[in-house]
């Protein structure tokens, strides 16, 4: 009963944020929209008087799904606002949801509130019962992650398109179930009427689906999906200055989150970092912290592939941090995503 009253009280504070921000409303205050929690879908339709300044009556039949559970009822409501309201991004929505304060606040600690105002995105959003659950895991406090901390972790919870709780029910059902987000590769469940998402590390449920922004979609979970470990140690091929004035001077046109995907292109979570006596060794392919393969190869010096089949050298080497070791490189890596 607690946990139903949380997701009752979680999906009240994302309905009066929803409504406050959703994008071309009609001005008779009549709805049709698609609504899912918990991994099911329901249609509502409401009709009501509006008289332009948001009072009328509206009855609506339709089903509201939580966790599972489905009711059918009626209801006296407000009407719609007589003129168009403004629309908010993820990022916003996000802001004006209590449940939902301890993501806003890693991801502002962490410095990636840009990538989330990009276009077409979905974000598996953790409340702030299951972020606490992933700090106690850690033993941490959110004052004792850094950026490199965050960047990992959030990352897991977004997508660089719009993917609606149908489409995601699609994917879990099919013979792959595999979802690549920012952060690296997740696996979508169906278990019995509710939506799951699972990492290597952990696994959440969708207890509120299908929340609109004009930049994309949000999926409210019950756990955090945990990525690399912040305890780990990293390796980081840092592009030299101008490597970096090479790439921008090419005017790509990449996106806040085509950035973030470049960036953890070029970082590697491991038990040991790997340092250039280990990696003058080596012939293979590791995953790296955006969860796409970067293939590394030693002999008489060490040669990095990237996903365009770009070979780069690591021009200087082993320049030690307190979590992990440097090596620059000579050119920006292009993961295998942005160059499909």
């Amino acid at each position: 009963m607690k946990s139903t009253n949380r997701i009752a009280a979680l999906t009240s504070c994302l309905a009066l944020a929803w409504a406050a921000t959703a994008c071309g409303d009609d001005d008779d205050g009549s709805t049709d929209d698609d609504a899912a929690t918990g991994g099911m879908a329901g249609d509502g339709d409401g009709d009501g008087d509006g008289d332009g300044d948001g009072d009328g009556d509206g009855d609506g039949d339709g089903d509201l799904s939580t966790g599972g559970m489905t009711g059918d009822g009626d209801g006296d409501g407000e009407g719609g606002a007589g003129g168009a309201s403004s629309c908010q991004s993820i990022l916003e929505i996000a802001a004006a949801t209590d449940e939902l304060s301890s993501l806003v606040a890693a991801v502002e600690a962490a410095g990636i509130g840009g990538a989330l105002a990009g276009d077409d995105l979905t974000v598996f959003a953790t409340t702030n019962e299951a972020f606490a659950s992933l700090l106690e895991a850690l033993g941490l406090e959110l004052s004792d992650l850094t950026p490199d901390n965050l960047i990992p972790i959030l990352t897991y919870h977004v997508a660089d398109s719009v993917v609606p709780s149908s489409a995601a029910i699609e994917v879990a059902q099919s013979d792959n179930n595999s979802f690549v987000t920012l952060g690296g590769t997740i696996q979508l469940d169906v278990e019995g009427d509710a939506l799951v998402v699972d990492t290597d590390e952990a696994s959440a449920t969708v207890v509120m689906a299908d929340v609109e922004a004009c930049n994309g979609v949000v999926h409210v979970v019950d756990a955090a999906l945990d990525g690399p470990s912040p305890a780990g140690a990293w390796t980081l091929f840092a592009p030299d200055n101008d490597a970096v004035d090479d790439l921008l001077a090419a005017d790509l046109g990449l996106s806040p989150q085509n950035v973030t995907t470049a960036l953890l292109y070029h970082a590697y979570a491991s038990e040991a970092a790997v340092d250039a006596a280990t990696a003058l060794t080596l012939d293979t392919t590791i995953t790296t912290a955006g969860g796409e393969d970067l293939a590394i190869e030693g002999g008489d010096g060490v040669t990095l592939t990237d996903g365009a089949d770009n070979e780069v050298s690591v021009t200087i080497a082993d320049i030690y941090s307190a979590n992990g070791i440097i090596h620059r490189i000579d050119a920006v890596l292009l993961p295998p995503s942005l160059v499909e």
